[in-house]
């Protein structure tokens, strides 16, 4: 089934092209078709070399055919055209798509003029099946327009999966707080794992502050960087306050650490007109951690009645004048 290697010549990988307008042959559904593309990409979008080239795959698959994918070994990367159907989101990305956005909305004519020019990554998943790493909003739009996928299959670890969805995600043009702070979190899981796997003594001290590393590349502070990630633990309702500019990032930080109900009515507290202050939210967290913490006592605490009232020393008592002599 394999064709022989592409040539590794450097090159970017060839455009892929569907036929467009009245002339246009119907989407392949039924029997095999040829292919509305031409040739395969010659270098990943990981710079390695593609190794072998696959037969194209364009009719629907059953389940059979889901699981009966070429399967690369370390340091191979294999060439195949797909019908969409072939792969599937990867476990690790959680984050939806705006499919009504307007970066979205502009790749969606460009696929539906040209087809899909860059190819997606994917790896074997747990189930044996395709999974998308890299190319989630090519894959869905190819599968609106029923066009083949042009996909590269690697061999890749959790921890490289768990980095490759989160850039996917951190380098689109828009991103909400609340898919941000999921992302980061899960490039700095990836990142500590594949440092741990590292042998004693084969890598230096400060390639293990992963924080430092992460931090440099989304060009923040290390203590913005963990605040952020904080908010993964957030409700959306408190990352929306931080990305319309209502809620101080350091504020949101510290209510992450409530329970999400709560989290969320500190917010309603907040817009009854109570000042929400990084002190007062500390004082809740105590107060939690000791189950006493409810809508009561958390308006105690906005309103500083859980402090105890400061003790005033009373001024010295009058002193008889001295007896004259």
């Amino acid at each position: 089934e394999a064709k022989p290697a592409a040539p590794v010549t450097g090159e970017e990988p060839k455009e892929v092209k569907t036929p467009a307008g009245p002339e246009a042959p119907a989407p392949p559904t039924g029997e095999k078709k040829e292919a509305p593309v031409t040739g395969p990409a010659a270098k990943g979008p990981a710079g390695t070399a593609i190794s072998q080239v696959f037969d194209e795959r364009l009719t629907p698959p059953d389940e059979k055919a889901k699981r009966d994918v070429p399967s690369p070994k370390e340091n191979e990367a294999f060439f195949i055209l797909l019908h969409p159907a072939y792969l599937e989101k990867s476990k690790y990305n959680t984050i939806s798509v705006d499919t009504k956005s307007e970066d979205y909305q502009e790749l969606k004519k460009s696929i539906e003029l040209n087809g899909v020019k860059d190819p997606v990554l994917a790896r074997i998943g747990d189930e044996g099946t395709l999974e998308i790493l890299s190319g989630q909003r090519r894959h869905l739009i190819a599968t609106e327009l029923n066009y083949p996928v042009p996909t590269i299959i690697q061999k890749i670890s959790d921890a490289d999966a768990k980095i490759l969805v989160a850039d996917g995600n951190l380098h689109r043009p828009h991103i909400s707080m609340y898919d941000l702070s999921r992302s980061l979190r899960m490039k700095m899981e990836g990142m500590k794992q594949k440092a741990g796997r590292k042998k004693k003594g084969t890598f230096k001290a400060e390639e293990l502050d992963s924080d430092e590393k992460l931090a440099q590349e989304m060009g923040m502070k290390v203590s913005k960087l963990n605040r952020i990630i904080r908010l993964s633990e957030a409700t959306k309702d408190v990352c929306d306050r931080v990305d319309d500019n209502s809620l101080p990032l350091s504020i949101a930080s510290a209510i992450s650490f409530l329970k999400p109900d709560n989290q969320d009515e500190v917010l309603h507290l907040s817009d009854l007109g109570y000042k929400i202050t990084t002190e007062r939210v500390e004082r809740m967290k105590k107060t939690e951690k000791a189950g006493k913490l409810d809508e009561q006592a958390m308006r105690d605490i906005l309103e500083d009645k859980d402090l105890a009232p400061k003790q005033t020393t009373p001024p010295p008592a009058p002193q008889p004048p001295a007896p004259q002599p």
